[in-house]
């Protein structure tokens, strides 16, 4: 129990510091290299490609902002 409020408030604190599209990309390399066992090459599309749609359907499809980071306040968003 206390092992799950751990990541949960680490999970917390790093979405608030990079943003979710950033802390999504990361959780999902880490789980896929991680527990998956995947390749250097899928983990990275799909590490990225995740967060995109998401950026992309909720951003400019449904224009509901998410928690943005650093990266996504220097590109513009």
């Amino acid at each position: 129990m206390l092992t799950d409020l751990k990541h949960r408030t680490l999970a917390s604190a790093v979405v608030g510091l990079l943003g979710i599209y950033v802390a999504s990309a990361i959780l999902i390399a880490f789980f896929m290299r991680r527990h998956g066992h995947y390749g250097a090459l899928p983990t990275a599309l799909v590490s990225l490609g995740v967060p995109l749609v998401f950026f992309l359907v909720f951003e400019r499809w449904f224009l509901v902002p998410l928690i943005k980071g650093p990266i996504e306040r220097m590109l513009g968003f």
